[in-house]
Protein backbone atom coordinates (compact mmCIF):
# COMPACT_ATOMS: atom_id res chain seq x y z
CA UNK A 1 0.00 0.00 0.00
CA UNK A 2 1.48 3.40 -0.81
CA UNK A 3 1.91 5.89 1.99
CA UNK A 4 2.71 9.62 2.51
CA UNK A 5 4.51 11.75 -0.44
CA UNK A 6 5.44 13.55 2.76
CA UNK A 7 7.24 10.85 4.54
CA UNK A 8 10.94 10.43 3.65
CA UNK A 9 11.68 7.10 2.15
CA UNK A 10 13.21 5.82 -0.79
CA UNK A 11 16.80 5.73 -2.15
CA UNK A 12 15.99 9.45 -3.25
CA UNK A 13 14.25 11.08 -0.12
CA UNK A 14 17.31 13.98 0.49
CA UNK A 15 16.64 15.38 -3.34
CA UNK A 16 14.06 18.08 -4.03
CA UNK A 17 13.07 18.59 -8.07
CA UNK A 18 10.72 21.04 -8.99
CA UNK A 19 8.79 20.21 -12.32
CA UNK A 20 7.73 23.15 -14.64
CA UNK A 21 6.10 20.44 -17.14
CA UNK A 22 3.52 17.97 -18.80
CA UNK A 23 3.75 15.53 -21.18
CA UNK A 24 7.43 16.04 -21.57
CA UNK A 25 8.19 15.85 -17.85
CA UNK A 26 6.11 13.38 -16.33
CA UNK A 27 7.78 10.51 -16.55
CA UNK A 28 11.12 11.67 -15.43
CA UNK A 29 9.26 13.51 -12.26
CA UNK A 30 7.23 10.76 -11.31
CA UNK A 31 10.38 8.14 -11.54
CA UNK A 32 12.02 10.62 -9.46
CA UNK A 33 9.26 10.96 -6.72
CA UNK A 34 8.40 7.41 -7.01
CA UNK A 35 12.38 6.60 -5.99
CA UNK A 36 11.80 8.64 -3.07
CA UNK A 37 12.27 12.62 -4.55
CA UNK A 38 10.17 15.51 -3.36
CA UNK A 39 8.94 16.50 -6.70
CA UNK A 40 6.57 19.69 -6.96
CA UNK A 41 4.80 20.09 -9.91
CA UNK A 42 4.51 23.66 -11.24
CA UNK A 43 0.54 23.66 -13.16
CA UNK A 44 -1.13 26.64 -14.39
CA UNK A 45 -4.39 27.57 -12.46
CA UNK A 46 -6.24 25.07 -14.79
CA UNK A 47 -3.45 22.52 -14.60
CA UNK A 48 -1.18 21.39 -17.07
CA UNK A 49 -2.34 19.52 -20.48
CA UNK A 50 -2.12 15.61 -19.02
CA UNK A 51 -4.97 16.43 -16.72
CA UNK A 52 -7.35 17.19 -19.54
CA UNK A 53 -6.62 13.96 -21.57
CA UNK A 54 -8.51 11.29 -21.10
CA UNK A 55 -9.94 8.61 -19.97
CA UNK A 56 -11.36 9.64 -17.00
CA UNK A 57 -12.33 8.08 -14.02
CA UNK A 58 -16.26 7.09 -13.99
CA UNK A 59 -16.62 9.34 -17.12
CA UNK A 60 -15.95 12.49 -15.06
CA UNK A 61 -14.99 13.94 -18.53
CA UNK A 62 -13.31 17.09 -18.03
CA UNK A 63 -12.44 16.52 -14.63
CA UNK A 64 -8.69 17.63 -13.87
CA UNK A 65 -8.49 15.35 -10.38
CA UNK A 66 -9.83 13.10 -12.55
CA UNK A 67 -7.84 11.89 -15.46
CA UNK A 68 -6.23 8.47 -15.49
CA UNK A 69 -3.47 9.06 -18.31
CA UNK A 70 -2.63 11.97 -15.82
CA UNK A 71 -2.53 9.57 -12.82
CA UNK A 72 -0.85 6.99 -14.87
CA UNK A 73 2.17 9.60 -14.71
CA UNK A 74 1.80 11.55 -12.19
CA UNK A 75 2.36 9.53 -8.62
CA UNK A 76 4.30 10.59 -5.56
CA UNK A 77 4.38 14.03 -6.49
CA UNK A 78 3.19 17.36 -4.90
CA UNK A 79 0.82 20.06 -6.87
CA UNK A 80 1.11 24.03 -7.26
CA UNK A 81 -0.24 26.15 -9.39
CA UNK A 82 1.52 29.47 -10.89
CA UNK A 83 1.29 31.84 -13.16
CA UNK A 84 5.07 32.96 -14.84
CA UNK A 85 3.48 35.80 -16.66
CA UNK A 86 2.60 37.39 -13.14
CA UNK A 87 5.84 38.81 -11.35
CA UNK A 88 4.13 37.44 -8.00
CA UNK A 89 4.25 33.73 -9.73
CA UNK A 90 7.64 34.17 -10.73
CA UNK A 91 9.16 35.37 -7.46
CA UNK A 92 7.64 32.27 -5.61
CA UNK A 93 8.69 29.55 -8.24
CA UNK A 94 12.34 31.43 -7.52
CA UNK A 95 11.58 30.61 -3.74
CA UNK A 96 10.62 27.25 -4.63
CA UNK A 97 14.25 27.09 -6.82
CA UNK A 98 16.06 28.07 -4.03
CA UNK A 99 15.36 25.38 -2.00
CA UNK A 100 15.54 22.49 -5.32
CA UNK A 101 18.24 20.55 -6.47
CA UNK A 102 16.92 19.87 -10.06
CA UNK A 103 14.47 21.59 -11.93
CA UNK A 104 12.45 19.78 -14.98
CA UNK A 105 10.79 21.72 -17.53
CA UNK A 106 9.30 21.10 -21.19
CA UNK A 107 8.67 24.62 -22.07
CA UNK A 108 9.14 25.95 -25.78
CA UNK A 109 12.61 27.14 -26.62
CA UNK A 110 12.79 30.53 -25.32
CA UNK A 111 9.81 30.96 -23.16
CA UNK A 112 11.98 31.01 -20.14
CA UNK A 113 14.25 33.50 -21.37
CA UNK A 114 11.84 35.93 -21.31
CA UNK A 115 11.06 35.84 -17.58
CA UNK A 116 15.12 35.24 -16.84
CA UNK A 117 14.51 32.18 -15.71
CA UNK A 118 16.12 29.68 -18.50
CA UNK A 119 19.53 28.00 -17.34
CA UNK A 120 21.88 30.52 -18.12
CA UNK A 121 20.40 33.45 -16.63
CA UNK A 122 19.97 31.38 -13.35
CA UNK A 123 23.28 29.87 -13.57
CA UNK A 124 24.90 32.72 -11.16
CA UNK A 125 21.97 32.53 -8.13
CA UNK A 126 22.07 29.26 -8.43
CA UNK A 127 25.06 27.52 -9.08
CA UNK A 128 24.25 24.11 -8.21
CA UNK A 129 20.93 23.59 -9.55
CA UNK A 130 20.45 20.59 -12.08
CA UNK A 131 18.54 22.25 -14.75
CA UNK A 132 16.93 19.04 -16.81
CA UNK A 133 15.00 20.21 -20.81
CA UNK A 134 12.70 18.03 -22.58
CA UNK A 135 11.71 19.41 -25.88
CA UNK A 136 10.52 17.94 -29.34
CA UNK A 137 14.28 18.55 -31.03
CA UNK A 138 16.66 20.16 -28.20
CA UNK A 139 16.98 23.41 -27.04
CA UNK A 140 20.08 24.29 -30.38
CA UNK A 141 20.14 23.91 -33.81
CA UNK A 142 17.76 24.88 -36.87
CA UNK A 143 14.70 23.01 -35.70
CA UNK A 144 14.89 23.69 -31.78
CA UNK A 145 11.73 26.11 -31.69
CA UNK A 146 9.56 23.87 -33.89
CA UNK A 147 6.87 21.84 -32.36
CA UNK A 148 6.57 18.48 -32.27
CA UNK A 149 4.31 15.50 -31.20
CA UNK A 150 4.59 11.84 -30.57
CA UNK A 151 4.20 10.91 -34.38
CA UNK A 152 6.29 13.60 -35.88
CA UNK A 153 9.08 12.67 -33.59
CA UNK A 154 8.95 8.83 -34.56
CA UNK A 155 8.81 10.13 -38.15
CA UNK A 156 11.54 12.37 -37.66
CA UNK A 157 14.22 10.34 -35.43
CA UNK A 158 13.58 7.67 -38.85
CA UNK A 159 11.70 4.87 -36.75
CA UNK A 160 8.61 4.57 -38.36
CA UNK A 161 9.96 4.29 -41.52
CA UNK A 162 10.96 0.47 -40.01
CA UNK A 163 7.70 0.14 -38.50
CA UNK A 164 4.39 -1.65 -40.11
CA UNK A 165 3.86 -4.39 -42.97
CA UNK A 166 6.46 -5.73 -45.28
CA UNK A 167 4.12 -4.70 -48.34
CA UNK A 168 6.06 -1.14 -49.04
CA UNK A 169 2.73 -0.11 -50.55
CA UNK A 170 1.40 0.18 -47.30
CA UNK A 171 2.42 3.20 -45.01
CA UNK A 172 4.10 3.04 -41.96
CA UNK A 173 2.54 2.31 -38.87
CA UNK A 174 3.06 4.07 -35.37
CA UNK A 175 3.28 2.54 -31.83
CA UNK A 176 0.61 3.54 -29.44
CA UNK A 177 0.81 5.42 -26.13
CA UNK A 178 3.09 8.56 -25.77
CA UNK A 179 5.87 6.20 -25.92
CA UNK A 180 8.64 9.25 -27.31
CA UNK A 181 7.92 10.96 -24.18
CA UNK A 182 7.93 8.04 -22.02
CA UNK A 183 11.68 7.21 -23.14
CA UNK A 184 12.42 10.91 -23.39
CA UNK A 185 11.29 10.85 -19.52
CA UNK A 186 13.58 7.85 -18.62
CA UNK A 187 16.44 9.31 -20.47
CA UNK A 188 16.24 12.55 -18.79
CA UNK A 189 16.14 10.62 -15.71
CA UNK A 190 19.50 9.21 -16.23
CA UNK A 191 20.68 12.69 -16.96
CA UNK A 192 19.43 13.78 -13.78
CA UNK A 193 21.11 11.18 -11.87
CA UNK A 194 24.28 11.64 -14.09
CA UNK A 195 24.67 15.18 -13.15
CA UNK A 196 24.22 14.63 -9.72
CA UNK A 197 26.62 12.29 -9.62
CA UNK A 198 28.64 14.76 -11.12
CA UNK A 199 27.58 17.43 -9.02
CA UNK A 200 28.60 15.32 -5.83
CA UNK A 201 32.43 15.60 -7.47
CA UNK A 202 32.39 19.30 -8.68
CA UNK A 203 30.04 20.75 -6.48
CA UNK A 204 28.36 22.80 -9.73
CA UNK A 205 25.11 21.68 -11.56
CA UNK A 206 24.66 21.88 -14.96
CA UNK A 207 22.18 21.77 -17.98
CA UNK A 208 20.98 18.14 -19.21
CA UNK A 209 19.23 19.17 -22.55
CA UNK A 210 17.13 16.41 -23.98
CA UNK A 211 15.87 16.13 -27.70
CA UNK A 212 13.29 13.69 -28.27
CA UNK A 213 14.12 13.84 -32.00
CA UNK A 214 17.80 12.43 -30.63
CA UNK A 215 16.09 10.20 -28.18
CA UNK A 216 14.13 7.82 -31.18
CA UNK A 217 17.04 8.04 -33.67
CA UNK A 218 19.01 6.10 -30.52
CA UNK A 219 16.92 3.74 -31.32
CA UNK A 220 17.12 3.30 -34.74
CA UNK A 221 20.75 3.55 -34.59
CA UNK A 222 20.64 -0.01 -33.03
CA UNK A 223 18.71 -1.69 -35.31
CA UNK A 224 19.22 0.16 -38.74
CA UNK A 225 21.82 3.27 -38.82
CA UNK A 226 25.19 0.87 -37.95
CA UNK A 227 24.36 -1.69 -41.11
CA UNK A 228 23.53 1.50 -43.47
CA UNK A 229 26.86 3.80 -41.85
CA UNK A 230 29.15 0.31 -42.55
CA UNK A 231 27.69 -1.77 -44.94
CA UNK A 232 25.34 0.24 -46.93
CA UNK A 233 22.53 -2.03 -46.01
CA UNK A 234 18.89 -0.55 -45.84
CA UNK A 235 16.87 -2.39 -43.04
CA UNK A 236 12.90 -2.40 -44.03
CA UNK A 237 10.18 -3.47 -42.59
CA UNK A 238 8.95 -6.88 -41.68
CA UNK A 239 5.97 -8.52 -40.38
CA UNK A 240 6.00 -11.01 -37.36
CA UNK A 241 5.99 -14.10 -39.46
CA UNK A 242 6.11 -16.37 -36.13
CA UNK A 243 2.94 -14.94 -34.78
CA UNK A 244 0.94 -18.32 -33.93
CA UNK A 245 -3.15 -18.41 -32.99
CA UNK A 246 -3.81 -20.71 -30.25
CA UNK A 247 -6.79 -22.64 -29.62
CA UNK A 248 -7.73 -20.31 -26.29
CA UNK A 249 -8.48 -17.29 -28.86
CA UNK A 250 -4.64 -15.74 -27.81
CA UNK A 251 -1.77 -15.75 -29.63
CA UNK A 252 1.84 -16.97 -29.45
CA UNK A 253 5.17 -15.61 -30.31
CA UNK A 254 6.80 -18.81 -31.53
CA UNK A 255 10.64 -17.84 -32.41
CA UNK A 256 12.85 -20.34 -33.06
CA UNK A 257 16.07 -19.33 -32.93
CA UNK A 258 19.79 -20.43 -32.39
CA UNK A 259 18.97 -24.32 -33.46
CA UNK A 260 21.26 -26.53 -31.57
CA UNK A 261 21.18 -30.79 -32.18
CA UNK A 262 20.05 -30.72 -28.65
CA UNK A 263 17.21 -28.48 -29.14
CA UNK A 264 16.15 -29.82 -32.46
CA UNK A 265 16.30 -33.38 -31.37
CA UNK A 266 13.65 -33.09 -28.49
CA UNK A 267 11.23 -30.83 -31.09
CA UNK A 268 11.14 -33.72 -33.55
CA UNK A 269 10.66 -36.25 -30.81
CA UNK A 270 7.57 -34.14 -29.92
CA UNK A 271 6.54 -33.97 -33.14
CA UNK A 272 6.60 -37.34 -33.75
CA UNK A 273 4.73 -38.15 -30.61
CA UNK A 274 1.81 -36.22 -31.38
CA UNK A 275 1.81 -37.49 -34.86
CA UNK A 276 2.77 -34.46 -37.26
CA UNK A 277 5.86 -33.63 -38.85
CA UNK A 278 7.36 -36.99 -39.46
CA UNK A 279 8.70 -35.63 -43.14
CA UNK A 280 10.97 -33.34 -41.16
CA UNK A 281 12.57 -36.09 -38.63
CA UNK A 282 15.06 -36.57 -41.06
CA UNK A 283 16.42 -32.97 -41.02
CA UNK A 284 19.33 -31.34 -39.33
CA UNK A 285 19.84 -28.39 -37.77
CA UNK A 286 21.65 -27.03 -40.58
CA UNK A 287 18.88 -27.50 -42.97
CA UNK A 288 16.08 -25.91 -40.75
CA UNK A 289 15.82 -22.61 -42.25
CA UNK A 290 15.55 -24.08 -45.85
CA UNK A 291 12.32 -25.97 -44.33
CA UNK A 292 10.76 -22.90 -41.97
CA UNK A 293 7.86 -22.57 -43.16
CA UNK A 294 6.99 -26.56 -43.17
CA UNK A 295 8.30 -25.96 -39.90
CA UNK A 296 5.79 -23.04 -39.15
CA UNK A 297 3.05 -24.59 -40.30
CA UNK A 298 2.89 -27.82 -37.96
CA UNK A 299 3.21 -25.21 -35.40
CA UNK A 300 0.36 -23.52 -36.28
CA UNK A 301 -2.14 -26.48 -36.19
CA UNK A 302 -1.10 -27.96 -33.16
CA UNK A 303 -1.50 -24.67 -31.25
CA UNK A 304 -4.70 -24.46 -32.57
CA UNK A 305 -5.34 -27.66 -30.44
CA UNK A 306 -3.45 -25.89 -27.51
CA UNK A 307 -4.05 -23.22 -24.71
CA UNK A 308 -1.63 -20.34 -24.50
CA UNK A 309 0.35 -21.22 -21.16
CA UNK A 310 0.34 -24.78 -22.39
CA UNK A 311 2.50 -23.87 -25.57
CA UNK A 312 4.36 -21.09 -23.88
CA UNK A 313 5.41 -24.10 -21.37
CA UNK A 314 6.27 -26.70 -24.56
CA UNK A 315 8.09 -23.62 -25.92
CA UNK A 316 10.59 -23.08 -22.98
CA UNK A 317 11.11 -26.93 -22.68
CA UNK A 318 12.49 -26.84 -25.67
CA UNK A 319 14.79 -24.07 -25.24
CA UNK A 320 12.98 -21.70 -28.07
CA UNK A 321 11.37 -18.39 -27.16
CA UNK A 322 7.74 -19.22 -27.19
CA UNK A 323 5.72 -16.61 -25.05
CA UNK A 324 2.53 -15.45 -25.09
CA UNK A 325 1.03 -12.02 -26.53
CA UNK A 326 -0.42 -10.52 -23.63
CA UNK A 327 -3.45 -8.21 -23.77
CA UNK A 328 -4.13 -5.76 -20.97
CA UNK A 329 -6.40 -7.74 -19.19
CA UNK A 330 -3.82 -10.68 -19.10
CA UNK A 331 -1.22 -8.66 -17.63
CA UNK A 332 -3.14 -8.09 -14.40
CA UNK A 333 -2.96 -12.08 -14.19
CA UNK A 334 0.34 -12.82 -14.71
CA UNK A 335 2.25 -15.06 -12.50
CA UNK A 336 5.70 -13.12 -13.02
CA UNK A 337 4.57 -9.80 -12.41
CA UNK A 338 2.31 -10.49 -9.42
CA UNK A 339 5.10 -12.48 -8.02
CA UNK A 340 7.33 -9.77 -8.16
CA UNK A 341 4.47 -7.86 -6.64
CA UNK A 342 5.09 -4.79 -10.05
CA UNK A 343 1.73 -3.98 -9.63
CA UNK A 344 1.03 -2.01 -6.26
CA UNK A 345 -2.01 -1.30 -4.38
CA UNK A 346 -2.34 3.49 -4.29
CA UNK A 347 -5.15 4.61 -1.85
CA UNK A 348 -6.89 7.38 -2.81
CA UNK A 349 -8.76 8.82 0.21
CA UNK A 350 -10.49 11.41 -0.95
CA UNK A 351 -12.48 8.49 -3.48
CA UNK A 352 -12.56 6.10 -0.39
CA UNK A 353 -11.14 3.80 -3.21
CA UNK A 354 -7.79 1.91 -3.66
CA UNK A 355 -6.49 1.35 -7.39
CA UNK A 356 -3.96 -0.83 -8.50
CA UNK A 357 -0.84 1.22 -10.61
CA UNK A 358 1.93 -0.37 -12.65
CA UNK A 359 5.04 -0.52 -10.77
CA UNK A 360 8.86 0.25 -11.53
CA UNK A 361 11.05 -2.22 -13.76
CA UNK A 362 13.58 -2.92 -11.22
CA UNK A 363 13.70 -3.27 -7.35
CA UNK A 364 15.85 -2.15 -4.81
CA UNK A 365 16.51 -4.81 -2.23
CA UNK A 366 17.38 -2.47 0.50
CA UNK A 367 14.97 0.69 -0.20
CA UNK A 368 11.96 0.03 -1.77
CA UNK A 369 11.39 1.56 -5.11
CA UNK A 370 7.42 2.06 -4.72
CA UNK A 371 4.66 4.56 -5.49
CA UNK A 372 4.25 6.88 -1.86
CA UNK A 373 1.17 8.60 -2.64
CA UNK A 374 -1.41 9.22 -5.52
CA UNK A 375 -1.15 11.57 -8.14
CA UNK A 376 -1.91 15.03 -6.94
CA UNK A 377 -5.08 16.96 -6.57
CA UNK A 378 -4.69 20.28 -8.78
CA UNK A 379 -3.11 22.76 -5.81
CA UNK A 380 -3.49 20.74 -2.94
CA UNK A 381 -0.23 21.04 -1.46
CA UNK A 382 0.24 25.36 -1.68
CA UNK A 383 -0.27 25.90 1.74
CA UNK A 384 2.88 23.51 2.09
CA UNK A 385 5.29 25.34 0.36
CA UNK A 386 3.65 28.50 1.06
CA UNK A 387 2.70 29.84 -2.31
CA UNK A 388 -0.43 30.95 -3.89
CA UNK A 389 -1.92 30.90 -7.19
Amino acid sequence: MSTDANEATGILRDLMVVELGDEGTQMCGKLLADMGATVIKVEPSEGCRARHRGPYLDGHDGDPDASLYFWANNTSKDSVRLDLDDPKGREAYLRLLEQADVVLEDQRVGYLSLWGLAYEQLRERFPALIHVSVTPFGSTGPFSTWKGSDIVLWAMGGAMSLIGYTDPTTPPLVPQGDLVAQLAGQWACMGTLAALEARDRHGEGQHVDVSMQEVVAFITGNYATAPFEYEGAINRRADLMNMVEVCDGGYLVAQMLNITDDKWQAFKDWLVEEGEGKDLYDLLPAEFESYRPRVMAVVKELALTRTTPHMCELGQQFGFTWMAVNSVAQLFDDKQLRFRGFFQLVAHPELGRTFEYAGPGAEFVGDPWRIRRRPPLLGEDEIRWNVAP
